[in-house]
């Protein structure tokens, strides 16, 4: 059913760049829901919050004759609606996956009343549901998800069944009935086919094909050419276009990651290809690849990785990691330790490698359409900064069109995309450089910063930070801490809080949101800076001890959007 809730006031909070006061400026408009949630999960215009049961006025919100579930509703921002999915859903994050129109929930028999949803004759399992925002309906594929997240693209839903959860069934004829095995829900014809191929790894999407992994024991043929049929994660896709799944014969590790229109990004396993691919004359690296699944095309990269989902694709360009274990010594230091940035343009298939290692294996990188960026340890580059300290994690910056590395000669804690810009969290006080840059008198505090990797110029937030900020390509959402910036930012009277404040990377404009961060999983963020978050009623802005959502007590948290400026 459809839920038209509405709050019986609209909260207006707003400031604007306001490093010492508390408000002025233009006004964000902050609506509330009236539900209660543990969670949300969304990206663009839609929005899943899970309710639980018993916090929303212990309502039975899926009919099973008990108040114990989480009940998902489903925001759509692009019309206010709120729509109860009337299902319980599981908490695992694995199950549940929001696209542009669908939304893939997994559905516990067992939460759902113990109804067999599958009809193998338990209810015991998973049940994947598909609901569709254009329709406002919720299909019940009627098959047992396997512990892998589903993927969406171009109204298809991919997902893994599980054969002993879908009545011990042999889907892919291998006469075993314990693997899982790969389907996909079309949502135009609200048909679900099996590719009957196990499934080893959760798909994903890019373009117009889904990429997994299968093992070769289902297959009962030796799919890499490497003489036996003991591997277990050998690439596949499965082409929207030609509706069907190609083979490519290469085993791999990690997550491939999809780039222009055809190609794919992914570490070969040398000891389970049985190949020395970068002539190192050993079997126990990773070695990236790019392959054309139609065209059988497996083109070494000369980049020796490891598996991480800290690599990153925009559809354009790559940012990976690149390490010595091919037996090159980037940096002459005659130990073969260190890792490196590595941009790739696949286009004209140019790769970059910065000549500087990481600060760590697995740090982070951020990459724009402009460059990638990434932290350089003072042990292999000086006192950048002048600070007087060594050891210092120093910002770098790698050009996309020519490779060039740049010095940022500042201290980050982290870093983060957004959009053209790079997020980065700094100490006000490093060594002998104090800086107070969020005017509060002090210099005790922790500030982000931000490098527009355009024109290459830095700016500041100007904000004490609490925690780990929301980044898209439009705003941000800073965890703005009232103590350490002795700032009253949400009107409640007291300096105790943590408030969301929004900032619009175009403008800079700072709109205050919330008091009281609930939970970092309890606010998501568009790239327009349209988003939703969760609020805590015992300490709401102007109203704290509010009953924010209609059901007699103030211990929840409420779910609430807001517009772009």
């Amino acid at each position: 059913m459809r839920l038209t809730r509405s709050c019986p006031f609209l909260l207006l909070l707003a400031a604007c760049h306001d490093s010492g006061g508390g408000g002025g400026g233009a006004p964000g408009l902050l609506t509330n829901h009236g539900v209660s949630g543990l969670s949300v999960v969304g990206r663009g215009e839609l929005w899943l919050v899970r309710v639980r049961e018993i916090e929303q006025g212990g309502l039975d919100r899926n009919g099973d004759g008990d108040t114990l579930d989480l009940v998902p509703a489903v925001l759509d921002l692009a019309d206010g609606s709120l729509t109860d999915l009337g299902l319980a859903v599981s908490s695992s994050p694995l199950a549940t996956v929001v696209g542009e129109v669908l939304i893939a929930l997994g559905v516990p028999e067992s939460a759902q009343g113990s109804s067999d949803l599958n009809g193998d004759g338990d209810a015991l399992d998973t049940v994947l549901h598909v609901y569709d925002a254009s329709t406002r309906t919720t299909t019940n594929t009627a098959l047992a998800m396997a512990s892998l997240a589903p993927a969406i693209g171009l109204g298809v839903v991919a997902f893994g069944v599980s054969e002993s959860a879908q009545g011990a069934t042999d889907l892919d004829g291998d006469g075993t009935a314990t693997g899982n095995v790969l389907h996909v829900f079309d949502s135009r014809t609200g048909i679900t086919t099996s590719a009957q191929r196990s499934i080893t790894s959760r798909p994903i999407f890019h373009d117009h094909a889904f990429a997994f992994t299968t093992d070769e024991a289902s297959a009962g043929a030796d799919l890499n050419g490497d003489g036996d049929q003991d591997d277990t994660s050998i690439l596949q896709t499965y082409d929207l276009v030609l509706g069907g799944g190609v083979s490519v014969p290469l085993a791999v590790a990690g997550i491939p990651l999809g780039a222009l229109v055809e190609d794919w990004y992914t570490l070969a396993d040398e000891a389970a290809q049985g190949q020395d691919l970068n002539g190192d004359l050993d079997l126990l690296d990773g070695v990236l690849l790019a392959v054309e699944p139609h065209l059988g095309s497996l083109q070494p990269t000369a980049i020796t990785s490891f598996p991480s989902p800290l690599a990153l694709s925009d559809g354009e360009r790559l940012a990976v990691f690149a390490t010595e274990e091919d037996g090159v010594d980037r940096n002459g230091d005659a130990v073969l330790d260190d890792t490196y940035a590595a941009l790739i343009e696949p286009g004209p298939g140019t790769i970059f490698v910065a000549d500087l290692p990481l600060t760590f294996a697995a740090q982070s990188l951020a990459l724009t359409p402009h460059g990638v960026a990434f932290v350089v340890s003072e042990d292999e580059v000086g006192d950048r900064n002048g600070n007087g300290l060594g050891g210092e994690s120093i910002l770098h910056l790698m050009d996309a069109m020519t490779g060039t590395v740049t010095s940022i000669d500042l201290e980050a804690l982290t870093l983060q995309a957004a959009g053209d810009f790079v997020v980065f969290a700094r100490l006000e006080t490093s060594g002998s450089i104090q800086e107070d840059r969020n005017g509060d008198g002090d210099v005790d505090d922790l500030v982000f910063s931000l490098l527009d990797t355009r024109t290459g110029l830095l700016s500041d937030t100007a904000l004490a930070a609490g925690g780990g900020l929301v980044a898209s390509a439009g705003a941000l959402l800073i965890p703005f801490d009232e103590l350490a910036q002795a700032t009253d930012r949400n009107g409640d009277g007291d300096t105790a809080d943590l408030v969301w404040v929004r900032h619009e990377l175009a403008t800079g404009v700072q709109t205050t949101l919330a008091a009281s961060i609930a939970q970092v999983d309890g606010v998501g963020l568009a790239d327009d800076g349209r988003g939703v978050l969760l609020v805590r009623e015992s300490d709401h802005g102007p109203f704290p001890g509010t009953d924010l959502n209609g059901d007699g007590d103030t211990f929840d948290l409420v779910l609430h959007s807001f517009q772009a400026p």
